[in-house]
Formats: structure tokens, C-alpha cells, sequence
């Protein structure tokens, strides 16, 4: 994940000043809903891990104490780069940065959460299915 997000930022380091012309209509705007989107959930995901963890027996918190800190990083890490995100959209949008790299930076943060997420999801499955052969 950390390379993809070093991936992007390179991307838009060397895109910054490429064109700074409007972005087409609402494009901006559009974008960063979505980011504001992709964060709450991400912040609604962390609450339903953290209950999850609190609810664990002691022996239980001893095993997935070290994955759950790691996913709980890797969670800081998105919503910290999608304020990034929001915050070159804005520089955008007043001419500072062109829109290209704004967006491009955007939708790959994007991308980012739809793996977080994903990850996320093949976790509880593979939660359920274990819960399922115990009997």
C-alpha cells in the first residue's frame, strides 16, 4: 500500500504544474465528495473493528493484536492521504496545481481504499467461515 501511495504522489509531484487551465465542470467537486465519501467510511470501518477488537476475550486480543494494529494503521494512512487528496483538489481549483494531477492523485487514493476495503471484506469472510467450522 505504502508503495502504491509513493507510486501516486510521484506521479503527481511530476504532474503538479502541467495545466493549470480550469478543470472540466464539477469535476473537482465531484471528486472530492467522493474522497469525503471514501474517508467516513473508512472512519465507520474503524469503529466497527475497534468494537469488534474491544469485544474479544484476552487470549483472542493477544493473537490479532499485531494485524489489528497494522489495519489500523494502514487506516490513518488512507484518511491522512485523502485529506492530501482534498487538499491538492482545492489548490485546483484556485490554480495553484493543475487539475490533472489533482485528479489523477485523487482516483488513485481511490484505488487504495477500494483495496483497503477489499481486504476488509476477505477478512470477515474468511472470520465467518472459521466461526462456521467450529462447531
Amino acid at each position: 500500500m505504502i508503495a502504491m501511495v509513493g507510486a501516486a504522489i510521484s506521479f503527481t509531484l511530476w504532474r503538479l504544474n502541467a495545466d493549470a487551465s480550469p478543470a472540466p465542470d464539477n469535476l473537482l467537486l465531484l471528486t472530492s465528495a467522493f474522497l469525503v465519501a471514501t474517508f467516513s467510511i473508512m472512519i465507520v470501518v474503524y469503529n466497527i473493528q475497534w468494537g469488534h477488537f474491544a469485544r474479544k476475550e484476552k487470549s483472542a486480543k493477544i493473537l490479532a493484536a499485531r494485524r489489528t494494529i497494522l489495519v489500523f494503521w494502514d487506516q490513518l494512512l488512507y484518511v491522512l492521504v485523502a485529506f492530501a487528496a482534498l487538499a491538492l483538489n482545492a489548490l485546483s481549483a484556485v490554480g495553484i496545481v493543475g487539475w490533472l494531477a489533482a485528479i489523477s492523485f485523487s482516483w488513485a487514493v481511490v484505488v487504495v481504499f477500494l483495496i483497503l476495503i477489499s481486504l476488509e471484506v476477505h477478512t470477515s469472510i474468511r472470520n465467518v467461515a472459521g466461526e462456521q467450522a467450529d462447531p
